[in-house]
Order: structure tokens, then C-alpha cells, then sequence
């Protein structure tokens, strides 16, 4: 064969111009798909080992015991353990702290509080920009909470516990067991006209254990939380926080009604690191939902004086955004300036 064949032999073999970026093309579209593919099916796949629930206040208190029947109800629904991790500390700001420069995988989370987004209103050394470092994932509960104090207190509603606490200065002391109740009693402070000292406790449990050893004289508490103490009579409930009085409790009053304007409602919900996938945040707000749908769990919320309200990322982050900025005008409204 002559050269001149040769060429033409080669020339023919070899695809032309427009075949070429065809075959370009067609390998292209097939590596996207392969990546996209291997994506999908990776965050389908989440989680791939344990998740863990963060939660700022001590064990026991009722932060700490909803997040665990939270675990135990997104276990088997995630198809991996939900354990929870206890970091106390400054309020909760050390958890908060903590999870916002945890990596952004959907394997650790925060078990949000009121208190986390006051924390920039209570705590000097915090830095504001954390909270820019969380995303809200989704509610879980709100509630009115009780004022709860010790029996030998001479005061049996809110009008004689202001009475009482502006005769007797420094003789009322408030256990706080995290950022939001120390804001809660300021502004009551401040309403009120009275000067009711803070003393900070690691949570709700070692609060309620101080007021009940007669330590100190106040304290929030849950319903399921109060309960036993107010059964066994270590405990009596002076007003609740709602704007109104309670269905169940309509003897209590509210702090409204002696504190014209005051209100506190606490809630909880979820969150993660900025940046953790959508598909991440997504399926934990599906299973969070899925676990607070069942009549037993309903049950078991209801028995802290509360009801479930999972509400997903969009309409969380925006009712957490808007706290922080309700809050920042309570703290500033009575003068409230972070310890």
C-alpha cells in the first residue's frame, strides 16, 4: 500500500470535527449523571452512623428529658442511634458554641432553645455571628411554663410575691437555670419595679432541686417537670407565663395580670452546623415530624404541658430569626445588659 493510501486509510479511521464533539458531549453528560448519581444516592443513604442531639442543659431537667424521648423515637425511623450528648455551661452558650463549629454533616445537632437565641442579650462573651452559623432544622414544642416557688415562701400568687419581694429586699432569690429565664426575670424585674437576684444553675433539674431545698425561692418549670413537687407540697405555683390563664390551671393567674405586657413562652427545636446538606436537614426534619405524629408520643408531651409543632427549615429559621430580634428589644426595652 502507498503512502498516499495509508494517509487516507488513517484519515477515515479517525472521526471528524463534529463526530468528535459529539463523543465529548455524550462523555460529559455521562460523567454529570455518574456524579449526581453517586450524590443522590449518598445523602439517600444518610445517616451512615450515629447522630447525636446536643442539648445545653443539664440531664435530667426537661430539655434534656424531651430530647431524649426524641432520640429514642427518631431511632428507628433514621435506622441509626440518635444519642444524646449533654455540654453545659455558660448558659448554653458553650453547646451552642460547640455545635456551630462541628462539621457540617447532619451528624451532630442542637437541641435549640429559647435560650439560644437570648444568648447575645445575657452572655458578654458571646459572639452574636454564632447564630449565623446554625440552621434551624425544625420546632419541636412552645409552651407557657409555671413560676414555680418554695412552700415556706409567704406568697401564694404573683401580686403578694411582688408585694412581698419589694418590702423584703434581697430575701427573694430566682434559681435561672439557662439564658432565657434570666432575661424572663429581668424584664419581670423591670415591669414590676422589684430587684429579684439571679442565682445560675446548669439546667432545670438543679434549679428545681435548689428552690425544693428551700436554697432558693423561684424558678420556671415545666408542668411535667413541677408536678411531683407540687403533689408532695415541696412546691407551689405562683402564676403561669402565658398572656392568659391556663384551661388546665384556671386558679393560677398569669403575670400578666399583675404585670401588664409580660409574657414567656418557651419552645424547643433543632438545628445544625451552617452549610450541612439540604438533604441532610430534610430527612432529620421528616423524622423529627414523623416521631412527634405518634398518638404516644403526643401523649407523653402533653404530660409537659405541651403539644408538638414541627414546622420544617423555612418556617423554623424564619421564627428563629424573629426571636432574636424580639428578644434584642425585651433586653433593651428594660435595660438588660449581658454578665
Amino acid at each position: 500500500m502507498s503512502a498516499d493510501s495509508n494517509k487516507q486509510a488513517i484519515s477515515a479511521a479517525m472521526p471528524g470535527p463534529d463526530r468528535m464533539r459529539r463523543r465529548l458531549l455524550l462523555s460529559s453528560l455521562a460523567l454529570g449523571a455518574a456524579f449526581a448519581f453517586g450524590s443522590t444516592k449518598a445523602f439517600a443513604a444518610f445517616p451512615e452512623k450515629p447522630v447525636r442531639i446536643v442539648v445545653p442543659l443539664a440531664a435530667g431537667g426537661p430539655t434534656d428529658v424531651l430530647a431524649r424521648l426524641i432520640a429514642e423515637a427518631m431511632t428507628p425511623i433514621l435506622g441509626q442511634q440518635v444519642i444524646v450528648e449533654n455540654r453545659t455551661g455558660a448558659s448554653g452558650q458553650i453547646a451552642v458554641d460547640y455545635v456551630s463549629r462541628a462539621d457540617a454533616d447532619g451528624y451532630t445537632i442542637l437541641m435549640a432553645t429559647l435560650g439560644t437565641v437570648i444568648l447575645p442579650q445575657t452572655n458578654a462573651g458571646f459572639d452574636a455571628a454564632t447564630l449565623d452559623k446554625l440552621q434551624p432544622i425544625s420546632k419541636i414544642e412552645g409552651r407557657a411554663v409555671y413560676l414555680t416557688a418554695a412552700a415556706s415562701l409567704p406568697a401564694n400568687n404573683i401580686a403578694e410575691l411582688i408585694a412581698y419581694a419589694k418590702a423584703n429586699p434581697g430575701k427573694v432569690k430566682y434559681a435561672a437555670q439557662g439564658a432565657s429565664d434570666i432575661l424572663g426575670i429581668g424584664q419581670l424585674n423591670k415591669l414590676a419595679g422589684t430587684d429579684i437576684p439571679v442565682v445560675r444553675y446548669q439546667g432545670g433539674a438543679p434549679a428545681l432541686q435548689a428552690v425544693v431545698a428551700d436554697q432558693v425561692q423561684l424558678t420556671i418549670a415545666t408542668p411535667g417537670a413541677a408536678a411531683p413537687f407540687v403533689t408532695s407540697g415541696q412546691l407551689k405555683i405562683i402564676a403561669v407565663t402565658s398572656p392568659q390563664r391556663l384551661p388546665d390551671l384556671p386558679d393560677v393567674p398569669a403575670i400578666a395580670e399583675a404585670v401588664p405586657g409580660y409574657e414567656f413562652i418557651s419552645w424547643t427545636g433543632l438545628a445544625a452546623p451552617a452549610g450541612t446538606p439540604k438533604e441532610a436537614i430534610d430527612r432529620i426534619a421528616a423524622a423529627l415530624k414523623e416521631a412527634l405524629a405518634a398518638p404516644a408520643m403526643i401523649d407523653r408531651l402533653k404530660q409537659f404541658g405541651t403539644t408538638p409543632s414541627p414546622d420544617g427549615p423555612e418556617a423554623f429559621t424564619a421564627f428563629f430569626q424573629a426571636e432574636i430580634k424580639r428578644w434584642a428589644e425585651v433586653a433593651k426595652a428594660v435595660g438588660f445588659t449581658p454578665q
